[in-house]
């Protein structure tokens, strides 16, 4: 279809990853968030600020999601 090789060019271009998908008929579902998680890691062990904000986000129960993030980090045994 033009429209598809269109997009995926475009993605392409820019580095960035395309997949057709289809959540009715399971086509590339699981492959569009393995290979996101992938590139999601892949990019944040070469720049861990990358994603870094200065915004607190915090739940109902009034706990930080930087607290959150930092106790996890502390009990993980990657330290990751």
């Amino acid at each position: 279809m033009v429209i598809t090789k269109f997009l995926f060019l475009k993605a392409n271009k820019y580095g960035i990853m395309f997949f057709e998908t289809s959540a009715k008929d399971q086509i590339n579902i699981n492959e569009l968030f393995v290979n996101s998680t992938r590139k999601f890691i892949e990019t944040t062990k070469n720049d861990p600020n990358k994603f870094k904000t200065d915004r607190t986000i915090r739940n109902p129960r009034g706990i930080t999601i930087n607290e959150i993030n930092e106790r996890n980090r502390e009990e993980s045994c990657c330290g990751l």
